[in-house]
């Protein structure tokens, strides 16, 4: 019969615990010593981030102050933008521009510069420089509208021709410059024409709040407002008024 040592037994018992027990101890030592390192290192980096903090992402610019700096770069005198292309998180873009008629190759550069690639003309008599157009990837269009004081828009086939261009360029995203001999009121016709067209077609629209809009811009940005152009050229602005007084009657401005 197998005899069996107790008291062997009962120290091998004890043994095996002490052992446990110390194994328990440095374990828990060791994860203390690792969450400290963990925790030493996370605080570094918190200190770190605190003395250098990330640079802040530059304020995007109003389209004032993209205007402005246009501006500031061009020679071009009475330069403006009739339309913007605006994404979220970027600087607005101009899409069509605006002004007199170009004098030089400096001119044509800038456009080019800017991306414009129609140039559209609606002098009668002045003719772009189709050279310079070439040379810098525009499309020079012209479309001859006389600046008489007795002419009409909407009847007329060469504006409503470049009416259908301003459509069809900026449906596309094509960059525009226009221009008449100030780009003022040949010009500001037809941005009005736009604007009425974007606002009020398949629309529900303020006509009275729209009214005021194409108002305001011919007087301050299209040459309006001025005593003698505003007198001479008074059957122009109620032309372009009547466009939203009597939308209804000038369906070719949605066609």
């Amino acid at each position: 019969m197998m005899t069996y040592n107790i008291r062997g037994i009962k120290r091998l018992v004890s043994s095996i615990a002490t052992l446990s027990v110390v194994l328990c101890i440095a374990g828990a030592a060791f994860a203390v010593d690792i969450g400290s390192a963990r925790d030493t290192s996370a605080l570094e980096r918190l200190q770190f981030l605190a003395s250098n903090p990330p640079t802040p992402p530059d304020p995007i610019p109003s389209k004032q102050e993209v205007l402005d700096q246009l501006r500031i770069n061009t020679r071009i005198k009475n330069f403006g933008v009739a339309l913007w292309s605006e994404k979220a998180g970027m600087a607005p873009e101009g899409l069509v521009f605006i002004g007199p008629y170009l004098r030089g190759s400096e001119d044509y550069k800038f456009l080019s510069q800017l991306g414009v690639k129609t140039l559209m003309s609606l002098q009668a008599l002045h003719h772009d420089d189709v050279i310079s157009c070439s040379d810098y990837g525009m499309n020079c269009v012209q479309y001859k509208i006389l600046a008489s004081p007795f002419a009409t828009f909407s009847d007329n086939p060469m504006f409503r021709r470049a009416f259908d261009r301003l459509i069809k360029d900026t449906s596309s995203g094509t960059k525009m410059y226009i221009h008449c001999m100030r780009g003022s009121h040949r010009t500001g016709a037809l941005m009005s024409a736009l604007t009425i067209r974007n606002t009020a077609c398949g629309k529900q629209f303020d006509k009275a709040a729209l009214r005021k809009d194409i108002e305001e811009a011919l007087m301050q940005d299209y040459g309006f407002g001025e005593f003698f152009f505003g007198f001479v050229l008074l059957k122009w602005h109620y032309e372009v008024l009547d466009w939203v007084d009597k939308f209804e009657e000038n369906k070719w401005i949605c066609e």
